[in-house]
C-alpha cells in the first residue's frame, strides 16, 4: 500500500507545482519574442501558434526560448509524469502480472516511467530542432531496447517466499558476461567448423 500512496501523492504534489510554472514562467525569451512578433505582424494566439511551429521546423525556436523557464516547466512535467506513471504501473503490475502474495515492482515501474519520458523529451527536442519525424521515433526505439537489454539481462530474480529481489546489480553484470561468453564461444564453435570443412576441400 505504501508502495502505491508515494508515487501518488508525489505525482499529485509535482501535478501543481506543473500547473502553477506553466501559469507563472513564460517558456520564451519576451525581448526575442516581442521583436519576431512584430516584425511578422502577429495578432492572434493561432498566428503565434503557426510562427512557433514554423520556427520549430527550421530549428530556429531555441533562439526564442527561455532555457531556465523552459527546463523548470518541462522538469517538473516530466517529475509528475514519471511518478503518475511509476503509480499505474504499480496497479497493473500487481493487478495483472503478479501473484497475490507478491509485490509489485517498484524500481521496474520507475525504470520504465524515466525510459519512456526520456523518450518523449528526446521527440520533443528532436522536433524542435526541426529534424525528420524518424528521429523521434529512433528516440523511442532507443528507449524501448535499453528496457528489453536491462529486462533480459537484468531482471532480479524473486523469492518465491519473501517476493523480494535477490539478485545484485552486479550478480546481473556477471550474468550479462556469462551470456556473451556462452555467444562468444558459439561464433568461435561456428568459424572453427567452417574451416574444418574448408581445408579437405582445399586438400583436394
Amino acid at each position: 500500500m505504501r508502495k502505491l500512496l508515494i508515487p501518488l501523492i508525489l505525482a499529485i504534489f509535482l501535478i501543481i507545482i506543473s500547473v502553477y510554472l506553466v501559469h507563472t514562467l513564460n517558456p520564451f525569451d519576451t525581448e526575442a519574442t516581442r521583436e519576431i512578433i512584430s516584425a511578422e505582424k502577429i495578432r492572434t494566439v493561432t498566428d503565434f501558434g503557426f510562427l512557433v511551429q514554423e520556427l520549430m521546423s527550421k530549428g530556429l525556436v531555441w533562439d526564442y526560448i527561455n532555457l531556465r523557464n523552459f527546463s523548470l516547466v518541462v522538469g517538473s512535467i516530466a517529475a509528475a509524469y514519471v511518478s503518475l506513471f511509476t503509480f499505474l504501473h504499480l496497479i497493473i503490475d500487481k493487478l495483472f502480472f503478479r501473484k497475490f502474495y507478491q509485490q509489485a515492482s517498484l524500481g521496474m515501474a520507475i525504470r520504465r516511467g524515466v525510459l519512456s519520458a526520456l523518450a518523449i523529451l528526446g521527440a520533443l527536442v528532436s522536433q524542435m530542432y526541426g529534424l525528420e519525424l524518424y528521429v523521434a521515433g529512433l528516440w523511442l526505439l532507443l528507449m524501448l531496447i535499453i528496457e528489453l537489454v536491462v529486462w533480459k539481462f537484468f531482471q532480479p530474480e524473486v523469492d518465491p517466499e519473501t517476493t523480494q529481489d535477490k539478485t545484485t546489480f552486479k550478480q546481473g553484470v556477471g550474468l550479462l558476461r556469462d551470456r556473451l561468453r556462452v555467444v562468444g564461444k558459439s561464433i568461435r564453435g561456428i568459424r572453427k567448423g567452417k574451416i574444418e570443412k574448408a581445408q579437405p576441400a582445399n586438400d583436394q
